[in-house]
């Protein structure tokens, strides 16, 4: 449809050519709708994001794919789509075993013409395609900010117009939290933007805080021309080392206000001090006035009492009033007109009112019944009173609930007192633009009487979009679309009365008048659909001085109803009752009603096959139609017939020592193969020897992190993780490659830039983000101390046969000697400072304390106060990094008085370790399913390796190999709820254990052979030897084993230790119907729920009838 404006008369007294205004257009409305299967999900896909990030950052998004039925959701593809202002991209990624992924945005490499700014938002959605071919998508968003913090600006008066005083507001929030942050620093400061449009170059500023009224900062613009306003905090320490800013662009060109003149003067915003104000209180008003010398008439009160006061000559800009709220406010409230209708409904016969709590009518599909409503008012039969009825499904109402309304209540106004403030523009419109929005709102009346009038005058057209209120006024719209624009599809429909299907929601919407008795009757027709209907009734008095509701249920259903009770699916070998529940509420006659139940099973690919009750299912692939007939009903279902049951997948893993090893476990993981319908899966195996890949691939990522930042920004947890490159090389006798001696040069350069001779290891260089260093990073500078120490031991030796090496070797062993110790010093001395800081009398309201930090003066590990140390860190779980750290600490120094302090720890390491399939990890704490820190696994390995007891040699493999996994940049799912990346100093703390365990277990310079073999059936050789990082796998199809097969056995020899994976793919073929153990031991248990406590309650379950609450318990 078109928009026309109308005609106007031209200063001329001609009529002026019609114009278009195609921003007007009507647009057609439009009905989204969902065609699903309503069955239970299937799969799920979670998206993991930062809130937050930098607009040129690397921003990690965890995908993690979820299977309710059992599925694998390994090597699943997902794709990943974003967006950041202009810019956009796709990322591709593959979910390992456990159906997790990454994907990372690096929005540092967009080029600049497109890159996001900060105030941006980066969308991401992820989508996969899950085992049951549904694609599953979700999305995600990433706030980009140049600051933790985000600062808004608003004015209390939206001008533009030079000369008038306006207040400044500004709101900051916590971009992480969300909350609003109060009493913030902010600077404000107004400058010309562009010199050459602006007629003079004053500027000006002011300091307030965020959340303070805008009457803190009045500022205003000098002339005309562009200003830009800026409102900056200051104190950047808080926020995170980069100030949040907000800048808004004011005024205009004389230019633009030769062309645009002024249409309306700025209209002000009534302020008050407070929401509510008790009776006799004073209450504060303010407002930013334009106007120089202006009158003003101030009227306060209610509905029912009011008062006023003529105010002249108020002077221009903030303008603060005190109006007393005193007893002339305090009435007595009239009791109001009872307007209530009384409304009976009655449906079907006389008797079954559902008003009466009798029994409900009941009507079959397609039938009539009568639906009667009694209207009256204190008494008395009300004539030709306007009755709406309205039936809907009961089923959309408890989906959606509409409780019903009380008329009177919500159409009476309520006698509210109110503050508000009224432009005298906006009465200022010609008598025609009056003249014209009452006929239309008079003749839309007769149209319907139930709208609301819409007597706004506001122009749409002839007036720039900009000026313009949203959307087109009433006055310039014809009559179907203003009917379009007020009610929905439910009631009028779209173009034209609804189409109805067999199945209606809302089969009743009809209106009737009372006869003189105060009655009517309405016919309503039965749906197809069966159910509970809800019947509302809504009346109105002549002239609509009193409304009434009331309300009645009816019931659509059949004489004779059926429902199959059949399971969703059989598998191959089941045998299932094909149950009917019968509903007869009319059935008198003798015996039972008769049903009659038939099965036909269609094979994948045979004939069709007939049989009476139930029947046993032998097919490999097969459809069982069920068909239910009583009397002249009758109902087919589709039970889909599957295999016997879907692929299922194992797996564990274990170490092997040769026999003559002197450490290691006493016994092996038994792993005794099931069986397994033939040629239905495959038996895989995967070995090696040592962790020098996972540690490679854990240099790798932190050399790539080192290579995304700015060069003249080194990081000295990055540099040092890197530096111990050489040492971690030497130990597996592997040398450096060029490239990896250039990268090594410069991380030792960087840590001997970072080194400040007060301060020691800087985590950054100063000035780079506006920081000055004024304390030591006792934790950043211990535990570099610690990690480097010992780095150079060696490195002599291997120099002699690596030529790159030797020349790193001199400014390795100064950075492991010399420079550490003075980073060690540093930490001391600022551990001394602090500890005298707590100590010092009372300033403020802060009393003396004694140092208590027993993390960051275990990390130092000073010889200060080793007592209260230990007696601090005693009653700490043996999961917390100070009591890990200080057994370490004890351990290395040799002293055997401090051997049952440091087995207590251990002791307590092991009873907190958790086995998972292939790997094991520490709990976060005791009796916790989570797992602690990357930082945490790594000491704790760090520190079994070094007591080497027999009693963790089991447990062992499993927690190197965890640490393994998360040292490789991967994401710890169960260490919290929001999974992180690992720290750099979690990644540093593992490279060195897994090095130590290496060592201890022979496997950084092995000479190993291998042989796993299945009864007679060989199904690994291998050898492993130094200089060597392969691993050997196989791959052996279930078909190739022996029936049953035989059990897996290991033939280890030679010097090291073999990690060695078994994962087992197949469908069994035989269901045991009790717990087996595969490396776990699972359990399930259903149980009948408690109604009250929704808890399970009573013994293990066989069975149980239709709708009952059952709780499922795994373990």
């Amino acid at each position: 449809m078109m928009g026309i404006a109308p005609q106007t008369t031209n200063g001329g007294g001609g009529v002026a050519a019609p114009s278009f205004d195609f921003s007007s257009l009507l647009t057609v409305k439009s009905v989204e709708f969902t065609i699903a299967d309503p069955r239970p999900p299937t799969a799920d896909l979670v998206v993991k994001a930062p809130s937050w990030a930098l607009p040129n950052a690397s921003v990690v998004v965890t995908l993690t794919a979820t299977s309710y039925l059992g599925t694998s959701v390994a090597s699943a593809p997902i794709t990943l789509d974003w967006s950041a202002g202009s810019a956009k991209g796709i990322v591709n990624t593959t979910t390992d075993s456990t159906g997790s992924a990454t994907a990372t945005i690096d929005l540092g490499k967009v080029p600049a013409d497109s890159a996001p700014s900060s105030g941006e938002q980066l969308s991401v959605r992820a989508q996969w395609v899950g085992p049951t071919r549904e694609v599953i998508a979700r999305t995600a968003t990433v706030s980009l900010q140049t600051s933790r913090r985000r600062l808004e600006v608003t004015r209390n008066l939206d001008t533009n117009t030079p000369g008038v005083a306006w207040g400044v507001k500004t709101t900051v929030t916590d971009t992480e939290s969300g909350s609003e942050l109060k009493g913030v620093p902010v600077l404000v400061s107004l400058q010309v933007k562009d010199a050459g449009t602006a007629n003079c170059s004053t500027s000006a500023a002011c300091n307030t805080s965020s959340g303070s009224p805008a009457e803190a900062c009045q500022l205003m613009l000098p002339c005309t021309g562009k200003f830009e306003l800026q409102a900056c905090t200051t104190d950047e320490q808080q926020g995170g080392g980069v100030p949040a800013c907000a800048n808004v662009t004011l005024g205009h060109t004389w230019e633009y206000w030769t062309t645009h003149p002024l249409l309306a003067h700025d209209t002000p915003t009534l302020t008050a001090n407070a929401s509510s104000y008790a009776p006799g209180a004073v209450a504060g008003l303010s407002f930013q006035n334009p106007w120089p010398n202006a009158s003003a008439l101030m009227v306060w009160g209610n509905d029912l009492s009011s008062l006023s006061k003529q105010l002249s000559q108020v002077p221009s800009g903030l303008v603060t009033l005190a109006l007393p709220l005193g007893p002339e406010l305090s009435v007595d409230l009239t009791v109001q007109e009872n307007r209530d209708l009384e409304v009976k409904l009655t449906i079907g016969q006389a008797g079954n009112s559902s008003t009466t709590g009798q029994t409900q009518t009941i009507v079959a599909p397609g039938a009539q019944t009568n639906i009667s409503v009694a209207v009256s008012r204190q008494g008395q039969s009300l004539a030709d009173a306007e009755v709406t009825l309205v039936a809907v499904d009961k089923a959309v109402l408890d989906l959606l609930p509409l409780p019903l309304a009380g008329l009177v209540p919500d159409l009476i106004v309520k006698l509210l007192p109110y503050l508000s403030e009224v432009n005298m523009g906006d009465a200022m419109v010609s008598p025609s633009a009056l003249d014209e929005v009452l006929k239309s709102v008079r003749r839309r009346l007769a149209l319907d009487p139930w709208i609301s009038p819409d007597l706004a005058i506001t122009p749409s057209k002839g007036l720039p979009s900009w000026q313009r209120g949203s959307g087109m006024a009433s006055v310039d719209m014809n009559d179907t679309a203003f009917f379009q624009r007020l009610f929905t599809a439910i009631t009028y429909g779209l173009g034209g009365p609804r189409l109805a299907s067999s199945f209606q929601t809302t089969p009743l919407f009809t209106t009737l008048r009372t006869t003189a008795d105060g009655q009517g009757i309405a016919t309503f027709t039965a749906p197809a659909n069966l159910g509970t209907f809800v019947v509302r009734a809504y009346a109105v008095s002549k002239g609509g001085q009193a409304l009434g509701s009331a309300e009645g249920q009816l019931v659509v259903r059949r004489s004779v109803s059926i429902t199959a009770s059949l399971p969703r699916a059989v598998r191959i070998n089941d045998t299932f009752q094909a149950g009917v529940l019968v509903t007869a509420p009319g059935y008198a006659g003798p015996g039972p009603l008769p049903v009659t139940v038939s099965v036909q099973v269609i094979p994948a690919a045979s004939s069709d096959a007939v049989a009476q009750g139930p029947l046993q299912l032998l097919s490999q692939s097969a459809t069982a139609n069920v068909t239910l007939t009583p009397e002249a009903t009758q109902q087919e279902v589709t039970v889909p017939v599957l295999a016997q049951q879907g692929a299922v997948i194992l797996a564990t893993s274990f170490a092997l020592r040769p026999s003559n090893s002197s450490q290691g476990p006493s016994w092996q993981e038994g792993l005794v193969l099931p069986q397994a319908v033939p040629g239905s899966g495959a038996l895989g195996l995967v070995a090696g020897v040592g962790y020098l890949p996972a540690l490679q691939t854990a240099f790798q990522g932190i050399l790539s992190q080192i290579t995304a930042r700015d060069p003249s920004d080194p990081s000295a947890s990055l540099a040092l993780v890197l530096a111990l490159l050489p040492t971690t090389l030497a130990t597996y006798s592997q040398n450096l490659t060029a490239e990896q001696a250039g990268n090594v040069t410069a991380a030792v350069t960087s840590l001997q830039q970072l080194t400040h001779s007060a301060y020691g290891l800087l985590p950054s260089l100063p000035g780079k983000w506006g920081w000055t260093p004024t304390w030591v990073d006792i934790q950043l500078n211990s535990w570099a101390a610690w990690l480097i120490s010992g780095a150079s031991q060696a490195l002599d030796q291997a120099a002699v046969a690596d030529p790159l090496l030797a020349g790193l070797v001199p400014g390795l062993n100064s950075l492991s000697r010399s420079t550490a110790a003075r980073w060690k010093e540093a930490a001391v001395q600022q551990l001394l400072k602090d500890a005298t800081e707590l100590r010092k009398p009372p300033r403020n309201t802060l009393p003396p304390q004694n140092y208590s930090d027993w993390t960051t003066l275990a990390w130092v590990r000073a010889d200060l106060s080793l007592p209260n140390l230990l007696a601090a860190v005693e009653p700490h779980d043996s999961a917390s990094s100070a009591k890990l750290l200080t057994a370490t600490a004890l351990l290395a120094t040799g002293n055997t008085s401090y051997s049952s302090f440091i087995a207590s720890v251990a002791d307590g390491l092991l009873s907190s370790i958790r086995v998972q399939a292939q790997t094991a990890y520490v709990a976060a704490s005791k009796g916790a399913k989570r797992a602690a820190g990357l930082d945490i696994q790594a000491l704790a390995l760090g520190l079994l390796t070094a007591l080497a007891r027999p009693s963790e040699a089991v447990l062992l493999p499993k927690l190197a190999l965890y640490v393994a996994q998360q040292g490789n940049t991967r994401l710890d799912l169960s260490a919290a709820y929001w999974p992180i990346s690992p720290s750099t100093q979690a990644v540093g703390l593992s490279i060195r254990s897994l090095a130590a365990y290496d060592v201890t277990a022979g496997s950084a310079s092995p000479d190993l052979q291998l042989e796993v073999a299945a009864g007679n059936t060989s199904l690994l050789q291998a050898s492993f030897r130094s200089n060597s990082s392969t691993t050997a796998s196989s791959t052996t199809p279930w078909s190739a084993l022996a029936s049953p097969p035989g059990p897996l056995s290991f033939q280890v020899q030679g010097r090291g230790e073999a990690s060695l994976a078994a994962s087992l793919n197949f469908v069994p073929a035989l269901l045991l119907p009790y717990p087996t153990y595969r490396g776990l031991w699972l359990e399930a248990v259903v149980q009948a729920t408690d109604p009250q406590t929704g808890q399970a309650v009573g013994p293990a379950l066989a069975g149980a009838p239709l709708g009952a609450l059952l709780m499922v318990t795994l373990q």
